[in-house]
């Protein structure tokens, strides 16, 4: 087996109906009826799988306080209300950048999470972000992050790399 499999324990079959449940409400159309699962199992595995605002967001409140109960309702709504706020947090970090970016004709290429949202492919508050990416020439990636820097963005301390320059 994997390292990578190995943070899975217990196997996620040990879970079949809370399994189901989860891919069926977090991918599946809505109105699926889905088999009654064990609520405390079902959010954690929701919480491994980062799939818990996903479920917020797709799910009405009510119909997650009928088949999971309150308190994990309660606990869905609040992790789907963190991702909401981190997201448009980041969101902000994208137009600051092409705020900085804009004047100097540089276009950044966005990447990960800035580009699925830009494009309408992940609603907010569905997916976990940390950070935003983006794609730029050396030269152009060099010149943008002296900008940022000017405008106030800090340095994290990471080290650059041959392919990255340090995290602001």
């Amino acid at each position: 087996m994997t390292k990578g499999l190995v943070r899975l324990a217990p196997r996620l079959t040990s879970y079949p109906v809370e399994l189901d449940w989860v891919l069926t409400r977090a991918f599946g159309p809505v109105e699926t009826a889905s088999t009654q699962p064990r609520s405390a199992p079902t959010l954690e595995l929701g919480r491994r799988l980062g799939v818990n605002g996903r479920l917020g967001a797709r799910v009405p409140h009510d119909a997650l306080e009928r088949e999971l109960g309150r308190d994990p309702a309660r606990v869905i709504a609040f992790e789907r209300l963190r991702l909401l706020a981190e997201n448009r947090e980041l969101a902000e970090v994208v137009r600051l950048v092409g705020e900085v970016a804009l004047p100097l004709g540089i276009r950044p290429l966005w990447l990960k999470f800035a580009a699925l949202t830009a494009r309408g492919f992940v609603q907010t508050g569905m997916r976990e972000a940390r950070d935003v990416d983006l794609l730029l020439p050396e030269a152009e990636g060099n010149q943008l992050f002296q900008a940022l820097l000017r405008h106030d963005f800090k340095a994290v301390g990471q080290p650059s790399t041959p392919h990255q320059l340090p995290a602001l």
